[in-house]
């Protein structure tokens, strides 16, 4: 009680010393799940700093944002699907230009409820113009480099309504799309336009409901069920490593509550993947709970929808709920370090959150139903924690155990700070400070990893002294019987002397 008294107090005074445009409190607490099912509360890791009403001319319907970039200037792109329009602001977050149309072959050719965009580290632009059926590719000047239209393949039925709503461009210049109705998993271009394979398909597990649906529904009502397939993934990223990570938004609630009641690492009761080049999803889940978002819900409101994902370094990422309007950062291990934000109508909040984006220490929510951006600014605490990530990535071991030592002041029941000081112990072979801070960490795996260690190198210090002992004791004992006998042998034979 002493303890998450005085992490409060501290929580309170950090939030109070913030200086800048950071406001002092934020409508939201910051809190990770504990091994024991609870909520662990900690101080905020992102604030809210500044507030921005989306403003555009000439505006024909209600405006529905649904996608937003950044370039390396730190201008922001945002779509706008009901007005087919690309707004551009700088990172002042003053409006540069509002663009409706492109110029393709000489001719002006106007976007039709584009969806999604995504910006290349060499400033290149990518559009999902979903309603003209195309991704065009763009620099920031807006000069349309090339047009990659539908795909054709004989995998494609005639019936097959190309929609592309969000997309990634790796290094190699392949392209990944998310499609309307399509759940083979992403449609992947190859450097020239053409469509190349599906990659990354969703293993899917149907409801009961489904199943017994299915087993007695007549074909015409299959079919039906057929032209309403979900999408499977709903938001695309690529991390450092250049491996691609989306979401989705279809699973079924019971997967999930599965997923978190038995810390699963089952990728079908997550929502988060990690796909390779191959599409197999290599994403760790070895936290106290999966990556889910939310791990605390009730069942008719239902688990987190994440809608969308940012990939940061040293294998940290950040995810967007858009029914709670928070978003969580998990490491590299699937261990969620902190979460910020919450629905609400004052600012610092959202009530329909649908795209994320980072530059530098800050985090912008698009709000698709109020038409703002929301920034948070990284606290010392939030830095603090990705530090530790980093140091402990970097295999800086003695920075990670300074980092985790001076993190446990400002929050005492943080149990990311003590498994930091358990893995850096363990990796400089410090076993017996490892298993001891592994277990405050809840973190069973490193601490019977290094009780075995420990349990070894007490056998290797003390194996030579106890043989020694026992040669000794070996020794000794034939000694006390060599004179044993000779003593009775003495005994026998004084007594045969009297007797004679």
């Amino acid at each position: 009680m002493k303890r998450k008294f005085i992490s409060l107090l501290i929580t309170l005074i950090m939030c109070s010393c913030i200086s800048g445009n950071v406001y002092a409190f934020a409508p939201y607490k910051n809190y990770v799940p504990s091994y024991q099912y609870k909520t662990v509360m900690g101080p905020q890791a992102y604030l809210p700093s500044n507030f921005i009403a989306i403003q555009q001319s000439n505006q024909l319907l209600m405006p529905n944002y649904t996608d937003m970039a950044t370039d390396s200037n730190r201008n922001i792109y945002i779509i706008d699907k009901s007005n087919s329009i690309l707004l551009i602001y700088n990172s002042l977050y003053n409006k540069i230009k509002e663009v409706k149309e492109v110029v393709i072959d000489s001719k002006v050719s106007p976007f039709k409820n584009p969806e999604g965009l995504f910006i290349t580290p060499d400033d290149m632009l990518y559009i999902a113009d979903t309603g003209n059926k195309r991704i065009i590719e763009l620099t920031t000047d807006l000069n349309v480099k090339r047009v990659i239209s539908e795909p054709k393949s004989e995998l494609f039925s005639e019936d097959f309504v190309y929609q592309p709503i969000k997309l990634a461009v790796d290094n190699a210049k392949r392209i990944y799309v998310i499609a309307k109705n399509e759940n083979r998993g992403l449609i992947e271009f190859d450097i020239d336009g053409k469509f190349s394979s599906f990659l990354g398909a969703a293993l899917v597990t149907p409801s009961l409901t489904e199943i017994i649906f299915k087993r007695f529904a007549s074909k015409e009502m299959r079919e039906r069920m057929k032209s309403f397939v979900p999408t499977e993934y709903n938001s695309i990223t690529l991390d450092k490593d250049g491996f691609l990570m989306v979401t989705t938004d279809s699973l079924e609630a019971d997967l999930i509550v599965g997923a978190i009641n038995s810390r699963s690492s089952d990728p079908r009761g997550t929502p988060i993947r990690k796909l390779n080049m191959t599409g197999v999803d290599i994403l760790r889940r070895t936290g106290f709970r999966p990556p889910v978002g939310d791990v605390s819900f009730n069942l008719n409101d239902g688990p987190s929808k994440l809608c969308d994902i940012v990939a940061q370094n040293y294998g940290i990422y950040s995810v967007l709920d858009n029914k709670r309007c928070k978003v969580f950062t998990y490491d590299s291990d699937g261990n969620m370090l902190y979460v910020f934000g919450t629905k609400g109508d004052v600012e610092g909040t959202t009530r329909n959150p649908v795209a994320l984006c980072k530059f530098e220490d800050k985090m912008i929510v698009l709000d698709g139903q109020l038409g703002t951006i929301t920034e948070y600014s990284l606290t010392q605490y939030g830095n603090m924690v990705n530090s530790l990530i980093a140091a402990n990535y970097d295999g800086k071991y003695q920075e990670t155990i300074k980092l985790s030592r001076s993190l446990l002041q400002l929050n005492s029941n943080n149990d990311l700070a003590y498994d930091g000081i358990a893995k850096a112990a363990y990796r400089e072979g410090n076993y017996i400070d490892a298993y001891d801070y592994a277990k405050l960490a809840n973190d069973r795996l490193l601490a019977s990893k290094s009780f075995k260690y420990v349990r070894k190198n007490a056998m290797s210090k003390y194996i030579g002294p106890i043989i020694i002992l026992i040669f000794i004791l070996i020794i000794l004992w034939m000694i006390f019987s060599l004179f044993k006998f000779l003593k009775n042998k003495k005994n026998i034979y004084n007594a045969g002397r009297k007797e004679s």
